[in-house]
């Protein structure tokens, strides 16, 4: 799996991006799961 035809920036930034925006996603997640729990006891 070589980048060598794709300029290396775009796409590792791209990647980041999609990195960073799922893990606050999953985050967002589970603070918003456990507010709820928290809210049913």
């Amino acid at each position: 799996m070589s980048n060598t035809e794709y300029p290396l920036s775009w796409r590792g930034f791209a990647l980041a991006l999609f990195i960073a925006a799922t893990q606050l996603g999953l985050i967002a997640a589970a603070f918003h799961f456990l507010a709820s729990l928290r809210g049913a006891l």
